[in-house]
């Protein structure tokens, strides 16, 4: 992972969207198009209020959500409203904050809320009604889908891997009691963040990755990037950009350290391959050959011939985890010397020596674990062999 331009793929207060290296198109009562060397503004529906998200689904459908949720067919030059009844409003008949909108079907839409709103002209945050909704009638109407979500009411993403399948990235709304001063209420900000994973078109959720070290954040959008509906990137705050290369059940990081604690404002892939995410700290680029963790080309076909770019890594599964931990050892026949494979606590004290269970006589290995008996919280699986070192976080939980 290296720094090549020193700037993010965002600016002001209005939002942007990067649709090809020539391509910006930026979002508030007006959608303004920089490409090449022309500009162009075009009012979002009636203009009044600032639209909260952009959707660009293909070229024949751009969604966008102010005062009702709104569809344009010609790229933004006109637009239709949709009724948009059932939908959390604050008084002067603005939808409160979304993060995203995405079409399930033809007539299927689902929506997320950020469950927050700040106010820059008096740096206050309040709580608002957040989560999905749902509508299955083109966004004439609108309720909501978010069973399995609990507490997390503050949505960040969402990503359709096919008809069924959609991922999510959520947190969870808390009072800041702490921050509380004379005579204000009670400040509110957002805590946590986990990946939830819908199998029946989003009326249902189930977690598959907690990022339990999330700090309070009102900066990035977590933004899930599909690939394929078996290849998909997550882009965290604590951990840079995670891969999953089953539908969203398991998650490993890629890159360095560099990404740890940056805020990923977009996430990009170009018919390469190659990776781009624009942070606080300028724009980073990562190209998935020389981690390939799966046996996986660019265009996802198993490729377990060629060794080019491939080293020995390691990853475990699911996390969190109860009681039975799985470890994944890839490409074990490439490390170099004696490999030690350890599970460390988070201050780097050895908790087992796993070292045993690799042989080097076969590229991938996979072996289960009990963590039966160890303390809930976050650990590392550790692999290092002649100066190289590998490793992956495991949360576990009762």
């Amino acid at each position: 992972m290296s720094s090549v331009l020193p700037t993010t793929l965002t600016s002001g207060k209005s939002c942007s969207a990067v649709r090809s290296p020539s391509t910006v198109i930026t979002y508030g009562t007006n959608c303004a198009i920089a490409y090449a060397n022309n500009y162009d503004s075009r009012r979002i529906g009636l203009g009044v209020h600032a639209a909260s998200s952009l959707s660009i689904v293909d070229d024949n459908e751009w969604l966008a959500v102010s005062d009702s949720v709104y569809m344009s067919s010609n790229k933004s030059e006109t637009w239709t409203a949709a009724t948009s009844a059932g939908l959390p409003r604050d008084s002067t008949g603005r939808i409160y904050e979304t993060s995203h909108i995405v079409r399930i079907s033809p007539t299927t839409l689902l929506l997320g809320f950020r469950g927050l709103h700040r106010d820059d002209d008096t740096d206050t945050v309040v709580a608002r009604q957040g989560g999905l909704y749902r509508s299955d009638d083109n966004g004439a109407t609108w309720t909501r889908s978010d069973e399995g979500l609990g507490l997390q009411t503050y949505i960040w993403y969402i990503t359709k891997l096919d008809d069924a399948t959609l991922l999510c990235a959520a947190g969870q709304v808390l009072a800041d009691t702490n921050n509380v001063g004379n005579g204000e209420t009670d400040r509110y900000n957002q805590t946590g963040a986990t990946i939830m994973r819908s199998t029946d078109a989003g009326l249902t959720w189930t977690m598959v990755h907690d990022e339990p070290r999330a700090r309070p954040a009102f900066w990035g959008r977590r933004e899930i990037l599909a690939t394929s509906p078996s290849r998909v990137l997550y882009a965290s705050m604590e951990d840079g950009v995670l891969e999953s290369t089953d539908a969203g059940l398991s998650w490993h990081t890629l890159g360095e350290l560099p990404l740890y604690y940056r805020f990923i404002n977009d996430i990009e892939v170009d018919n390469k391959g190659t990776i781009y995410a624009g942070t606080d700290k300028g724009l980073y680029t990562f190209t998935p050959t020389t981690s390939n963790v799966d046996d996986r080309d660019n265009r996802g076909n198993v490729d377990n011939d060629d060794t080019h770019g491939k080293f020995a890594s390691v990853w475990a599964y699911p996390t969190p985890v109860e009681e039975q931990l799985t470890i994944r050892v890839n490409h074990a026949h490439l490390a170099k010397g004696k490999p030690k494979l350890t599970l460390v606590n988070i201050y780097g004290v050895q908790i087992r020596d796993l070292s045993s269970m690799i042989t080097q006589t076969s590229a991938r290995q996979e072996f289960n674990i009990s963590v039966d008996g160890l303390s809930p919280g976050v650990y590392l699986i550790s692999l290092s062999h002649a100066g190289a070192s590998e490793w992956c976080k495991v949360m576990i939980q009762r």
